[in-house]
């Protein structure tokens, strides 16, 4: 298993090319997709390389977003999330919904307190 950083999400098998990003939003992303990724290890930035990922479970496509984390590990010529995978996904979730209510509670301290007349 590595943990792999989503570059950019290349095609979805079946797919023309063009027409990815409104796959996407038509809700193509889902079990049993094969999507294209360029992905690079956590730990080295400079070895993108392009995967296959199959989609095995519900709720993985909440994952394939470009900057995300994912556990992954090979199957044959592809790709898939590790069984982990969806509880890795919301710990990472949950860990960057606090990251942003530390950051918002602190712009509102920071912030002056308006004077009363």
């Amino acid at each position: 298993m590595f943990v792999a950083v989503i570059e950019e999400i290349k095609y979805i098998r079946d797919i023309p090319g063009e027409l990815t990003e409104k796959a996407i939003a038509a809700g193509e992303l889902r079990k049993g997709a094969v999507v294209g990724l360029f992905v690079h290890p956590v730990e080295n930035e400079k070895n993108s390389v392009l995967i296959e990922l199959k989609l095995t479970k519900e709720g993985q496509e909440k994952a394939v977003k470009k900057g995300f984390n994912v556990p992954l590990e090979p199957v044959g010529d592809r790709y898939v999330m590790t069984d982990d995978a969806i509880e890795y996904i919301l710990r990472m979730q949950n860990r960057q919904k606090n990251v942003e209510t530390v950051e918002n509670e602190e712009n509102i301290a920071s912030k002056p307190t308006p004077k009363a007349f």
